[in-house]
This record gives C-alpha cells, sequence and structure tokens, in this order.
C-alpha cells in the first residue's frame, strides 16, 4: 500500500506544481506548492482507499483466530459484494480532512524553508539542495503541519470509534464545546515527535534518489 501511494503522491506534487506554473505563470511559489501538495494527496488517498480497506479487515483477524488468513483479492471481493462498491472509499472523507490540509501546509513550508537556507548560504543554485537542507526543511515543515492538522487527527480518531455516523464538523464542534482548545490538541506530543523525523527522511529520500536518479 505504502509503495504506490508514495509513488502517486510525489509523481504527482512534481507534476501537477510543474503544470500549474505553466499554465498560471504568475502563480506565486508558495500558491503553487500548497494547490499542487493537497490535490496530490488527495489522488493518492482515493486512490489507496480500497488497499487501506483490505489492511483493515485483514488485521482484524487475529493469530487466534480459527479461520484461515484471508487472501487480500478474496478480502476485496467479499466486502464489494456485500455492500457494493462505494464500501472501498468508505472512511475516506475523514482521512482527506486530515492528510489534505496536511500535505498543502508541508509542502509549502518544505519549499519556503528550503529556498530561505538556501538563499543565506553560498549554494549554487543550479546544482541540487543539500540533504542537510531537505532535512531540515522537511522536519520543521512537519511539525508545523502536524501541529494544525490535530484537530483533525483528533476527531478522525473520535470518528473511527464513534458508533453513530457523525460528520467530521459536528466531531470537531463536540470536542470544542466538551474539551475547548485541549481536547482539539490532545496527542499533540506524540504526534510531532513521529510526524517530524518521519517528513524529514521522507524528503531527504526523495531528493536523494530524485539526484541519484538523473545523474
Amino acid at each position: 500500500m505504502s509503495i504506490p501511494s508514495t509513488a502517486i503522491y510525489f509523481v504527482g506534487y512534481e507534476h501537477l506544481r510543474s503544470s500549474l506554473s505553466s499554465l498560471i505563470p504568475e502563480i506565486p511559489s508558495s500558491a503553487s506548492a500548497l494547490l499542487a501538495g493537497g490535490m496530490a494527496r488527495a489522488a493518492s488517498s482515493t486512490c489507496i482507499a480500497p488497499l487501506e480497506l483490505v489492511r483493515t479487515r485483514m488485521q482484524a483477524v487475529t493469530a487466534s483466530s480459527s479461520k484461515a488468513h484471508p487472501n487480500p483479492l478474496a478480502v476485496l471481493r467479499n466486502e464489494i459484494l456485500r455492500d457494493g462498491l462505494r464500501v472501498c472509499w468508505r472512511g475516506l472523507g475523514p482521512t482527506l480532512w486530515r492528510d489534505v490540509p496536511f500535505s498543502a501546509i508541508y509542502w509549502v513550508g518544505v519549499e519556503e524553508t528550503r529556498s530561505l537556507l538556501l538563499s543565506s548560504s553560498s549554494h549554487d543554485p543550479a546544482s541540487p539542495p543539500p540533504l542537510s537542507v531537505s532535512f531540515i526543511a522537511g522536519a520543521l515543515s512537519g511539525m508545523v503541519a502536524a501541529t494544525l492538522t490535530t484537530p483533525f487527527d483528533v476527531a478522525k480518531t473520535r470518528l473511527q470509534v464513534s458508533t453513530s455516523r457523525p460528520t467530521m464538523v459536528q466531531v470537531l464542534r463536540t470536542i470544542w464545546h466538551e474539551e475547548g482548545l485541549r481536547g482539539w490538541m490532545r496527542g499533540l506530543g506524540p504526534r510531532v515527535v513521529k510526524v517530524a523525523p518521519a517528513c524529514a527522511i521522507m524528503i531527504g529520500s526523495y531528493e536523494t534518489g530524485k539526484n541519484l536518479f538523473a545523474s
């Protein structure tokens, strides 16, 4: 699931950002990064949603279960036969609420932070950015994006354990009324600790791979 998701995400971001710059030459760099990041994540999440469904169903089969370990294709087929094709994208809405703004904020942060770091050094603009710059930009941007989108992550978790089917807006409103800002930001520390290094490794690996294959 992670391999096609990452491929769609990064290729989509590069292609969309390039297309936006070509179609709208006057568009600011930060705006193209924001739009391309959000759209790339939306496309990636939508395409991978059926695999996410299969992963969730397969994880639900415990080692002590008397059932045989399910085949991924069989799991997907059974789900579609029982609930129809739309079951493949069940739960996509809350995921998009969290991941699309995260990616939009993240890529704006990466591009702007990287430009700022490179402009304050003697780096040759024609050369690829150093790995350390990508790591720093990725980590800082990940921290900011994780902080700003934590309310959506909290609400998504509440939706997953809810027996009713409230909307994301209803859950956010309920949390605010009952717990205030503290409720919205619950779990922020562990989320930032997880996301910051993950984003640094992600963008660092991406830039390294891109430079490797381009050489």
